[in-house]
């Protein structure tokens, strides 16, 4: 695949929770449930403003539910942190970002520039100094100014355009 990545996770998500009648039906999952986890990760991956009272009572009531069906087993560890935490987590993150721009969607368009970094901007005397060194240009390269500089010497044909 061109660049890198894979995209199998999020569109094997977006498939499995389209029809939460015909997943409930092949799985044995209760439909609401399955709804419920889909209105959880539509709103948690969305650039759309979240009203967090409301989405920490969506996933109170989601816990209750899932508890009073299926109590005979555990709650995964990460549904937990989405269900206790992901209110709080969102209301401290999107008082400057959405929340989707802290998802892994960010990261996976910097792998780009990390392997440039680690190929061209690093030493390879060590791992530690090799992961500073990346990092060290990280933090530059997200500096807006520097940035804007580096953008208009990587795109110069774009200066020659009408």
């Amino acid at each position: 695949m061109p660049g890198g990545g894979n995209t199998n996770t999020g569109n094997t998500t977006r498939c499995f929770f389209h029809d939460p009648e015909a997943v409930s039906k092949i799985t044995g999952v209760n439909e609401e449930l399955i709804h419920r986890f889909a209105v959880i990760i539509n709103v948690i991956t969305s650039n759309k403003e979240i009203d967090v009272e409301k989405f920490c009572s969506y996933c109170t009531d989601t816990e209750k539910l899932y508890l009073s069906l299926y109590s005979w087993h555990h709650l995964p560890p990460t549904i937990h942190k989405i269900l206790h935490y992901g209110a709080e987590v969102i209301e401290y993150l999107t008082s400057s970002l959405p929340i989707k721009a802290f998802s892994a969607e960010a990261l996976e368009a910097r792998h780009k520039s990390i392997r440039q970094f680690r190929g061209h901007h690093a030493q390879k005397t060590s791992q530690e100094a090799s992961t500073r060194d990346v990092i060290n240009m990280l933090l530059v390269s997200s500096d807006p100014v520097i940035a804007s500089f580096w953008k208009e010497q990587q795109e110069p044909w774009k200066s020659m355009l009408p």
